[in-house]
């Protein structure tokens, strides 16, 4: 494992075991709509809100670099956006397989089209800015290297565990979630 990896899951095992007693608060994230109208962007707004007093609760670590989120209303416009950090090809295969959601340098893609639901909202808000902590911690490259991919179980099942704490304080009926889960992706 790379030492900036290793250093990465290190502060990381620290950062949850320990905490602060000082009141700590977060950098507000700015959430774009590209091509949506500005009432659709409250849930995404809303989960960037819970998923940082998630952090601030649990881990007594906030969020101190800005972070812009960019929600785009189709896939292409979401592809033309990941070509920042990827070549064409691999920016067309990403946006077409993936879960809608990336988290760059200080800045999360959303893809609207693959998250209609305010459930999968919250939760693709929850993951990315999970991972904008982990690269505020460790570095862009910790995160993001071929090394890191190659242990990236980690990374990626934090992300999830937070995306599901956030995300499951919205849900009325897990049969109902799961339902709405499946249309999305129909």
């Amino acid at each position: 494992m790379e030492p900036r990896t290793r250093i990465f899951f290190a502060v990381l095992l620290v950062v949850i075991a320990s905490g602060s007693s000082a009141a700590q608060t977060s950098v507000p994230v700015a959430v774009v709509g590209i091509g949506l109208d500005d009432a659709l962007l409250g849930p995404y707004r809303q989960g960037f809100e819970e998923a940082l007093q998630y952090y601030i609760a649990t881990l007594n670590t906030p969020l101190a670099t800005p972070v812009v989120a960019r929600v785009y209303s189709t896939t292409d416009q979401y592809a033309q956006a990941l070509r920042k950090y990827m070549s064409e090809p691999d920016a067309v295969q990403v946006a077409r397989t993936s879960a809608g959601g990336w988290a760059g340098d200080r800045e999360i893609l959303i893809d609207h089209s693959q998250r209609r639901q305010p459930f999968l909202q919250y939760q693709v808000v929850a993951h990315e800015l999970t991972h904008e902590l982990q690269i505020e911690l460790a570095g862009y490259d910790a995160v993001y290297s071929d090394r890191a991919w190659k242990s990236c179980w980690m990374a990626e099942g934090y992300a999830e565990l937070v995306s599901w704490k956030v995300g499951d304080g919205r849900i009325t009926s897990y049969p109902r979630a799961r339902d709405g889960a499946l249309d999305a992706i129909r």
